[in-house]
């Protein structure tokens, strides 16, 4: 109790220099907190559920499609060209 006190009487200047040092410190304990639950799910994670993670089964279907359909049209191109 008498430290809240102590603080209450404190000038201004130095009661914001302890808010703002309370408030870095919290902020790099989060900042540390989350750079370590991050690393610790990348390595967690395999290279094949990250693939999915970023093209799901359908959209790696859709653009294996796309590139065989796309394949086809340049092989199209290239016939009309030569005749």
């Amino acid at each position: 109790m008498r430290f809240l006190t102590k603080l209450q009487d404190l000038p201004e200047g130095k009661k914001k220099i302890i808010l703002y040092f309370l408030v870095g410190l919290t902020g790099i304990l989060l900042f540390s907190f989350y750079f370590v639950n991050t690393g610790s799910k990348i390595k967690n994670i395999s290279g094949e559920k990250l693939k999915e993670s970023f093209f799901p089964r359908e959209i790696q279907q859709g653009l294996k499609k796309g590139i065989e359909s796309s394949v086809s049209i340049f092989d199209l191109l290239k016939i009309k060209d030569k005749y």
